[in-house]
């Protein structure tokens, strides 16, 4: 370069929106408060007509790419900050820089009539992004994973001890591909259909990388979801014993890749739990549903359940407690077979409920339940678990255990299990002689 001559600063230019729309989709796994502050960045680096932008919080990590012009070498700057004057701006194109402005270097955002300089990290301390994905993979379609995600996410686990269960176990055999999420409460299968791939066998799905994966995928844009599982080798404890070691779970659309591990620990058998069909109950979802939301209200913290009066043509669902009173109201049902009973009283968790039959799309729903118990010399029956699903298709099922309603022992609450005693047998006795 002649003497003289200044080097024109390498730049890169692009949509203005469009950058807001990757920052937007990488503030789901980048914090604005962490410990360490380089955590609360963004990567970037043009080159080949595209700008990367890669964010982690060490346990799930995104990548993200936007079209531009020019290039832009690797640097790392806050997410917040950059969004938050890129908010500001009002020319609908925007360009990066970078120039050592006061002695230190500074990515220089220019929007319009202002040009922003934002302090840099220093890109070599940023954690490891994965940006090429690994391992067994399987196309699905992005509407049906995206619901899928959205309804087991429902039943997953809040407690940061059952690292298992906080997640969702995806499970690949001959007879399909299904999305299993439980919180010991409550279960849910989904089935996923039109599922491509060589993939065969199970991983855990974290619950911050589904979340995340649910939010970003668009069923308008993107044409398949590509999910990849990789295991890794086991390990060696301190006593040489091989420890298995979680896999490497990528999810990715046609412009971001996620990444996060398996959470530890081993999914329960789901499949142990699943009970038999039993009596089953057809019933309008959506009055079913406006039924339980009005009942509801009748509930307390005190006491959360609502029973549920089954019978062979209505549905009653009731609710109170003494302090604010009681509602009761029931819809047309048909009891369609399976078990000896037609009549069945049991109790559940609204919330539980509501959250089954929103995910369903069927227009009837399918209330598939066994009589209640009652062991020697107790003064309450209690319930058995229920299958809910809808009534064209058991491609989403679930699981509701029971809630203790305080039901006592009667020919109502126990129907065909029911055993009178001894001064009942002699009563009816008596009256058939009659």
């Amino acid at each position: 370069m002649p003497r003289g001559v200044r080097k024109q600063p390498v730049r890169c230019q692009l949509d203005r929106k469009q950058l807001l729309a990757a920052l937007t989709r990488l503030s789901k796994v980048i914090v604005s408060r962490q410990p360490k502050p380089i955590l609360t960045g963004v990567r970037l680096r043009a080159g080949h007509g595209q700008l990367q932008l890669a964010g982690t919080d060490l346990e799930t990590s995104l990548v993200t790419t936007v079209n531009c012009e020019g290039a832009l070498r690797t640097c790392v700057v806050a997410c917040d900050e950059l969004a938050r004057r890129l908010k500001a701006a009002k020319s609908p194109e925007c360009t990066l820089r970078l120039d050592g402005v006061g002695g230190g270097l500074h990515l220089m955002v220019n929007g319009g009539a202002v040009e922003h300089a934002l302090p840099t990290f220093d890109p070599k301390e940023y954690p490891l992004v994965r940006e090429i994905p690994d391992g067994g993979h399987f196309l699905c379609a992005p509407a049906e994973f995206k619901a899928g995600l959205g309804t087991a996410l429902l039943a997953t686990a809040h407690e940061p001890s059952r690292y298992a269960i906080e997640g969702l176990l995806l499970e690949s055999d001959k007879a399909g591909t299904r999305l299993v999420a439980t919180d010991g409460r409550r279960m849910v299968v989904c089935e996923l259909p039109e599922v491509e791939g060589p993939f065969r066998g199970t991983a855990i799905l974290p619950r911050q990388l589904a979340t995340v994966a649910q939010k970003l995928i668009e069923p308008k844009v993107d044409a398949n979801v590509v999910i990849r599982i990789k295991p890794n080798p086991p390990t060696k404890d301190a006593k040489g014993q091989e420890q298995p070691e979680p896999a490497d779970v990528y999810i990715g659309g046609p412009r971001w890749l996620l990444w996060s591990r398996e959470p530890e620990g081993t999914f329960p058998r789901y499949r142990d739990v699943i009970p038999a069909s039993q009596s089953r109950f057809a019933i309008d979802r959506r009055r079913f549903i406006e039924l339980i939301q009005e009942v509801s209200l009748a509930t307390d913290l005190c006491n959360r359940g609502i029973t549920i009066d089954l019978s062979a043509d209505r549905v009653t669902v009731s609710a109170g407690s003494g302090e604010i009173g009681t509602a009761s109201g029931s819809v047309p049902a048909e009891f369609i077979g399976g078990g000896g009973d037609n009549h069945i009283v049991t109790g559940f968790n609204p919330s539980f409920l509501l959250d089954a039959l929103r995910s369903i799309p069927d227009d009837r729903v399918i209330i598939d339940v066994g009589q209640n118990k009652c062991s020697p010399g107790s003064d309450t029956v209690s319930g058995c678990p229920a299958l809910v699903y809808g009534e064209g298709s058991q491609a989403t099922r679930w699981v509701l255990m029971p809630i203790n309603a305080g039901l006592p022992p009667s020919k109502e609450t126990l129907g065909s299990d029911y055993v009178p005693d001894e001064e009942e047998e002699a009563a009816q006795s008596t009256v058939a002689a009659a």
